[in-house]
C-alpha cells in the first residue's frame, strides 16, 4: 500500500490514519453515489448494514468537522467506526462519534467548530445551548 508520509520505510501515524479515512470516504462515495434515498437517518440504522445503509452515509465526510475541531482547540476523541477506520478497519460508516470531557471550555470550542461547518444544524444549536448552560 502506498501511504503518504512514507520516508525511507517510516511513516507518520497521523498521515496513515488520514490516508485510510480518505480511502474509506472515497469507497463510501462510490457505494452511495447512485443509491436511492431510503428515509433512514443514522439513528435508524440496522445492526446488519449499519449507518452505511442510511441516507446519512450519502455525502458523509467528517474531515471538515475534524479540521474545525482541531482549529478551534476542541479536545475530543474520535471513537466508533471512524476511529476503527483510522486504525485500519475497512468497514465503512455513515456517522462520526466523538467523546469529550464535558467541560464548558470544550463545549464552547465544539460549538464554534460545528457552527463553522454547519451554521444552522440542530447539533450546532444543541451545542450552543449546552455551552451556555455550562458557563
Amino acid at each position: 500500500m502506498d501511504v503518504p508520509g512514507s520516508r525511507g520505510g517510516c511513516t507518520d501515524s497521523g498521515d496513515v490514519a488520514i490516508h485510510w479515512l480518505r480511502d474509506a470516504l472515497s469507497r463510501l462515495a462510490q457505494e452511495t453515489r447512485a443509491r436511492p434515498r431510503n428515509g433512514l437517518a443514522h439513528h435508524g440504522a440496522d445492526e446488519t448494514v449499519g449507518t452505511v445503509g442510511t441516507d446519512d452515509a450519502v455525502g458523509f465526510d467528517p474531515l471538515p468537522l475534524l479540521r474545525a475541531l482541531y482549529e478551534f482547540g476542541a479536545h475530543v476523541v474520535v471513537i466508533g467506526q471512524v476511529a476503527g477506520i483510522m486504525h485500519g478497519s475497512r468497514e465503512l460508516t455513515g456517522d462520526l462519534d466523538l467523546l469529550w470531557d464535558g467541560h464548558s471550555v470544550q463545549a464552547d470550542a465544539m460549538a464554534a467548530a460545528f457552527a463553522s461547518v454547519w451554521p444552522s444544524s440542530p447539533t450546532t444549536t444543541a451545542l450552543l445551548c449546552a455551552a451556555s448552560r455550562l458557563r
